[in-house]
């Protein structure tokens, strides 16, 4: 798998659609091998750590990544972006 960057590669798409030659498909498939390639890089994961409650009676949630507290459990960190895997153990 060639990871590309997918913007610059539907710009030129919709160029080549609207330029009104006759060989579009082969000209798209010759554009889509010789796209730029993007550095991928690995998707870190998480989870959220359960704090005690407070006199309020409220949890906080800590990040196990950057331990950023949190009020609520998001899909990501709000601080260091990183994707939360789900737990249903509260």
């Amino acid at each position: 798998m060639k990871p590309v960057d997918a913007d610059e590669l539907f710009q030129k798409t919709i160029y080549i659609i609207n330029d009104g030659t006759d060989d579009k498909v082969l000209r798209i498939v010759v554009g889509i091998s010789l796209a730029e390639t993007v550095e991928a890089r690995p998707v870190k994961h998480g989870k959220w750590i359960k704090r005690s409650g407070n006199r309020y009676m409220f949890c906080i949630y800590d990040c196990s990544e950057c331990r950023c507290p949190n009020p609520i459990k998001t899909k990501y960190c709000p601080n260091c972006g990183v994707e939360m895997k789900e737990e249903n153990n509260d």
